[in-house]
């Protein structure tokens, strides 16, 4: 899955940067004088998937075992960003998801579907990203985006050498890369909408309790441009 998700994020940096001949002609001679630059404020609304269950089935020595849940929860984020030009921006947001359900049973003690520990996250994220635009006709644009992110958790499973286990952490945090790909359709010089999947790379080392797994948000969007003159 993740090879996956490397793949099509770079096969849209690559769409982005692969402009025509003709398309940088444009952007050398003519878009940094006739588009204008500005910040832009904007808000994503759709929803995250968390990948917890892609621990599913973890044991230790069969004293417990994990199961989780992806969720398809509802997400938000507000964005704020400068547009150089036609072609490149800068951008920063906040998102806020649930994960999906996380389940640590202890079958020796409680039997084999007792639940010892059923939980459903809160998460936000900061992100700061870089964003490649590539303009098409009648105001569509595909683009692509790639940066860092910040995600805070309000309690994730510890684990212990690799072992789940029932103890909370109340305040998980996890840096990491982030990148995506949408396309965007300008309604007006200062109004977009976008359509846009973002993938948040997580933690994946289990030798200690900062693990936090990958998750998508996908997401339709409207943004306001406030003009340069």
């Amino acid at each position: 899955m993740n090879a996956k998700k490397l793949l099509l994020g770079t096969l849209g940096v690559v769409a982005s940067l692969g402009m025509s001949s003709n398309t940088l002609a444009y952007f050398g001679e003519t878009a940094a004088y006739d588009y204008p630059s500005g910040f832009y404020l904007g808000l994503q609304l759709g929803y995250a998937q968390t990948w917890w269950k892609d621990l599913n089935g973890l044991t230790d020595a069969g004293l417990f075992i994990f199961d989780g849940s992806a969720g398809s929860t509802a997400a938000g984020r507000v964005l704020f960003g400068y547009e150089f030009n036609e072609f490149f921006a800068v951008e920063m947001g906040y998102a806020y998801f649930r994960s999906g359900i996380v389940t640590v049973a202890d079958t020796p003690i409680a039997g084999p579907n007792a639940e010892v520990y059923n939980k459903r996250m809160k998460s936000s994220t900061i992100d700061a990203v870089g964003k490649i635009s590539l303009p098409l006709d009648n105001g569509f644009r595909l683009y692509t985006k790639a940066g860092i992110h910040y995600t805070m958790s309000n309690g994730a499973p510890t684990f212990i050498g690799g072992a789940p286990w029932v103890v909370d952490d109340p305040n998980r945090k996890v840096a990491n890369v982030t990148f995506g790909v949408g396309v965007g359709y300008a309604v007006t010089p200062a109004f977009s909408v976008d359509a846009s999947w973002v993938y948040y790379r997580g933690n994946s080392d289990l030798s200690s309790d900062k693990y936090y797994p990958d998750t998508d948000f996908y997401s339709l969007g409207l943004t306001y441009k406030f003009l340069c003159s």
